[in-house]
């Protein structure tokens, strides 16, 4: 590779990167020397496949300002050569070429990724499908209502698996059941609960977490501390002077829109006509 990458047709001639030149642009000058140290690192597999996406999608990206472009290029060169990060770098490099936001959102973007291993993209991943499963058939503009009003569903659906209104007992084993199969139209989950046993049970409260939350905790809390996901605890009064609640996971407007950059796909489909 040549040591001349100052100009953006220097750029293209030495990288064969159209997407590299055009987001580049005037800010090679900038960055130097720096730049070819960081490209023989892991940019050329994440500018490959910026080019594959921009001429599958036929996008035209703009350059990127010089402080924002930086950033990325540092937090990239030094991201595992994971094949699901690689693509979802040359998404966010895409989405901030094309996308009218400021760039502070693309920093904020960058900064997570810089805490996300795979593990942590695989779990997303699969959080957002297991979503995505359960709404399969709804109207896009129904889900998008029910996004705007997701605390309101969440307590909704956890009071219908309660059904207070009912002669159900708190101890029935339909409550643990419906709490297992919680599945409300908005990307939540339940992952654990505290509450009394079914009738007849040795132990009188029942403490549960689930497989799918136990098995990958670790990755959960890096994507609680970057805030994609976020905590809650319901309380649950089912007896006077007990502690009974039920934690949910789900996902943040922020790791919404952060998922949605990096995998150049909205969550909730666009219907076209």
């Amino acid at each position: 590779m040549s040591d001349d990458l100052t100009t953006p047709e220097a750029l293209a001639v030495a990288t064969g990167s159209y997407v590299a030149a055009k987001i580049f642009g005037p800010s090679l000058g900038r960055l130097g020397e720096n730049l070819l140290v960081y490209w023989e690192r892991r940019l050329p597999a994440i500018f490959a496949k910026a080019d594959q996406f921009a001429a599958e999608r036929e996008i035209e990206p703009r350059q990127i300002s010089p402080g924002l472009l930086t950033r990325l290029v540092i937090d990239a060169s030094m991201s595992s050569e994971d094949e699901e990060l690689t693509e979802w770098w040359a998404n966010l490099f895409l989405s901030a070429g094309t996308e009218q936001f400021e760039p502070n959102r693309y920093a904020v973007y960058s900064d997570i990724m810089a805490m996300l291993g795979p593990n942590e993209v695989a779990v997303l991943h699969e959080f957002v499908a297991s979503f995505q499963a359960r709404v399969e058939g709804i109207e896009p503009r129904d889900l998008e209502d029910h996004h705007r009003a997701t605390p309101l569903i969440v307590d909704a659906s956890i009071e219908q698996v309660f059904d207070t209104k009912s002669s159900k007992s708190y101890k029935d084993k339909d409550i643990h059941e419906g709490l297992l199969a919680f599945a409300p139209p908005v990307p939540v989950r339940a992952y654990e609960w505290k509450l009394p046993n079914p009738q007849g049970t040795e132990l009188a409260w029942e403490y549960h977490q689930e497989d799918w939350y136990v098995q990958r905790q670790v990755e959960f809390e890096i994507l609680e501390r970057s805030k994609v996901l976020q905590r809650k605890s319901h309380g649950v009064p089912v007896m006077a002077n007990q502690d009974s609640w039920v934690g949910t996971i789900s996902l943040t407007e922020l790791g919404r829109t952060f998922f949605e950059a990096c995998t150049g796909q909205p969550i909730i489909e666009k219907k076209t006509q």
